[in-house]
């Protein structure tokens, strides 16, 4: 299992060179997702709170963050294969319940709000479009360089 993931790891940079991508924009772009979800564990700054002049801002920051973090993680793990987006769908559910149970028993300015998950679900799911949109037109862009063989 250990020698299944190093050797992930080490193809990963060639998996995205191959599809036309920078690692380190990737890495980077993941790292920027993955801080942007630390704000759910944070508790709540009272008068500041997301969604205080906008009515339904939380949610809206629900999808985006969780649309990117899937996209992000989907287009550093997954450039080509669709294996590891499975993972990451599945880790991104898990996460979007542990927020809100952490919301909910261990932040007392905070509370656990279903709607909450419903947006994270949705942007699960955007990101999962998106990461799909993106691969397959790095499919198209590679077919559109692929030498033609003349016909015997």
């Amino acid at each position: 299992m250990v020698a299944a993931v190093i050797e992930f790891v080490r193809r990963l940079p060639q998996e995205v060179a191959r599809v036309g991508g920078a690692l380190p924009w990737r890495v980077g772009v993941l790292a920027l997702a993955l801080l942007a979800n630390i704000g759910f564990y944070l508790p709540e700054v009272r008068g500041s709170a997301v969604g205080a002049a906008l009515p339904g801002a939380d949610k809206i920051v629900h999808v985006a963050v969780f649309a990117l973090t899937v996209w992000a993680a989907g287009r550093l793990l997954a450039p080509r294969r669709r294996f590891p987006m499975g993972w990451v769908v599945i880790i991104a559910i898990l996460h979007a319940g542990l927020i809100e149970l952490i919301q909910g028993v261990a932040l007392p300015d905070r509370a656990a709000d279903p709607a909450d998950v419903l947006a994270d679900v949705i942007g699960i799911a955007l990101g999962v479009g998106l990461w799909l949109v993106e691969r397959e037109r790095a499919r198209r862009r590679e077919a559109n360089r692929a030498p033609l063989t003349p016909p015997e």
